[in-house]
């Protein structure tokens, strides 16, 4: 009965219905990010699986990750919101060196995790800023700190473009409650990047949105 609420609830809302090009198809200045890499854990991945190690390798502090679930994963793991959309999920990484170097906001809030989380996915797309002279990494890891103690749920009303602050400028400003994707859009922001994603203030914010934006600079008090 969940799994079949929140699928009505993502199609009525338009998530099921974003445009689904995929964002490295888009030639900048039309999208801040190149795709960078493409990792599949799974033992029957084409060409053979990628370990944890291809990725830490691969990848650099204020990198997008968007994970991917195909149908029958996502069924035998009850991970609805992936049946319906299957590029599902946001993160970003810290610092590839870190055991805990990737973070994220699940239906627990936000946390730091290790790249094993990757693991229960299909495969995950790495995008990257193609512009990063405006990204502030110690902004960024002051964002994740804060976050971590601060961001302590998940903000179901983005499913319905109702969504939380994603421009804070500040610790107060940073809401108690988001998306993965809304939680991205912000962390970008309190670091600098104003994502074109993240301006949208009323409509559904997804992962692969989140890779398709254009960037400004983030306005400072």
């Amino acid at each position: 009965m969940r799994g079949a609420v929140l699928a009505w609830a993502l199609l009525s809302t338009g998530c099921a219905s974003t445009t689904r090009c995929a964002p490295e198809l888009v030639s900048p200045p039309l999208t801040c990010f190149e795709r960078v890499g493409h990792f599949d854990f799974r033992e029957k991945a084409p060409g053979g699986p990628n370990s944890l190690e291809d990725f830490r390798r691969s990848v650099q502090p204020g990198d997008l990750i968007v994970t991917c679930m195909d149908f029958k994963r996502a069924l035998w793991r009850r991970q609805w919101i992936f049946t319906v959309l299957p590029c599902g999920h946001a993160m970003m990484v810290l610092d590839p060196a870190d055991p805990k170097g990737l973070f994220e906001c699940r239906f627990h809030g936000a946390q730091k995790v290790g790249p094993e989380e990757l693991l229960q996915y299909s495969y995950c797309e790495v995008y990257r800023l193609r512009d990063r002279r405006f990204l502030d990494m110690g902004r960024l890891n002051e964002f994740a700190t804060i976050a971590c103690e601060r961001v302590k749920g998940y903000d179901p009303k983005g499913w319905v473009g109702i969504n939380p602050e994603m421009a804070p400028e500040t610790e107060e400003q940073i809401s108690f409650k988001y998306t993965c994707s809304n939680f991205v859009a912000a962390a970008y922001y309190y670091a600098g990047v104003s994502l074109s994603a993240g301006r949208e203030t009323t409509n559904v914010i997804t992962p692969l949105s989140l890779a398709a934006s254009t960037a400004a600079p983030a306005r400072r008090e």
